[in-house]
This record gives C-alpha cells, sequence and structure tokens, in this order.
C-alpha cells in the first residue's frame, strides 16, 4: 500500500488522486457552482485567482515547515520548501545540500 487509500482504480495519476480526495468534502453543487464562477471569470482574473492561491499554498508550506524546523535558517527554510514544492531531485539539482529529512 502506498499511502494514496483503497478503492482508488488504476491508472488514476497521483495528481488526479489528490484532486479528488480535496474535493470529496465539497457537495456537487457547490463544487459545480464553483466551477461555474471560475468559467464566467476572464482569463486575467483566473490567472489571478491561480496566482493568489500558488502563494497561499506557499505561504501555508514554508509555516509548516518553519513549525518543524524552528532553528532553520532562511536558506535550509528555502531548500526544504523546494523539496515540498517541487520534489527531491529539483532540489538536489538547485541546492549543494538537501537534509536527508527534507520532504
Amino acid at each position: 500500500m502506498d499511502g494514496w487509500g483503497d478503492g482508488w482504480q488504476e491508472g488514476l495519476s497521483r495528481r488526479a488522486v489528490c484532486y479528488f480526495a480535496s474535493v470529496r468534502d465539497t457537495s456537487p453543487a457547490a463544487d459545480a457552482r464553483y466551477h461555474e464562477l471560475l468559467r464566467a471569470m476572464p482569463p486575467e482574473r483566473r490567472l489571478e485567482a491561480a496566482m493568489k492561491l500558488t502563494q497561499a499554498v506557499r505561504q501555508l508550506a514554508l509555516a509548516g515547515i518553519q513549525e518543524l524546523f524552528p532553528e532553520a535558517s532562511d536558506e535550509e527554510l528555502r531548500v526544504r520548501l523546494t523539496v515540498r514544492l517541487y520534489g527531491r531531485t529539483v532540489a538536489e539539482r538547485l541546492f549543494v545540500s538537501v537534509p536527508a529529512d527534507a520532504r
């Protein structure tokens, strides 16, 4: 078992699993309304909303890392955030040293 839960069909990507798992607490009507509102937005507003959501995710991820590693330097926080957002392979290409426990 890889931690993604039982019952998921083979062939679904992990990204799809994350998406489906994230909307299970939203009613189908609310989800449909949300997507209706997104489609009604002009492209520049959708881009602005996506950029704000991306920034919020980065801030939440960084806050979680800071809570786990309160003594970490700014450099270590950048490395750990890179691992969390982009994966260890990318972090290892960008930084000289990546902590073994970074996830």
